[in-house]
């Protein structure tokens, strides 16, 4: 871990963030160990279409643009993700792949967790891997909303 990547810094910004409200100390500890800290520069890729799905991050700061292609030069928007959001829930079901591009549209800082470290705390803490699964449905969700949105809008005349 670098400076301002110790497990007490780590531990607060978990702590804070509303995606882990209510997961008790315990849990927040286990997650310290797969979490470190990240950022992002405005325009960057954060995940690619297709790509192995090995992280997913919890924003502290920015903006991420969720995305899919329309053509080779262009990308449909689904989804603007700020400050407490959560993105990438690929990470969790097989194949492991990326479902959507995203791209930073402001400079993101993020806690980015190891997918791998993540299911292995997971097959030993099945509260935690409960909590965390029926967190995601709701981004699933969600984000199935939003695609269901962007196909009305792109279809209208």
């Amino acid at each position: 871990m670098s400076e301002g990547q110790t497990a007490v810094g780590i531990e607060h910004h978990l702590s804070v963030h509303p995606f882990l409200r209510g997961i008790g100390p315990a849990g927040i500890a286990d997650l310290v160990d797969c979490a470190e800290l990240v950022t992002f520069d405005t325009g960057q890729e954060v995940i690619k279409l297709g790509d192995p799905a090995g992280h997913f991050l919890l924003i502290r700061t920015g903006m991420i643009a969720v995305e899919v292609p329309r053509d080779q030069h262009h990308e449909v928007t689904i989804q603007l993700l700020k400050e407490g959001d959560a993105l990438g829930w690929s990470w969790l079901f097989p194949p492991y792949e990326w479902q959507f591009d995203a791209h930073a549209r402001t400079r993101v800082q993020a806690v980015a967790f190891s997918a791998d470290c993540l299911r292995e705390t997971f097959a030993h803490n099945h509260e935690l891997a409960y909590e965390i699964t029926r967190r995601m449905a709701e981004i699933i969700a969600d984000r199935l909303h939003a695609a269901r949105y962007q196909i009305r809008e792109l279809s209208r005349p």
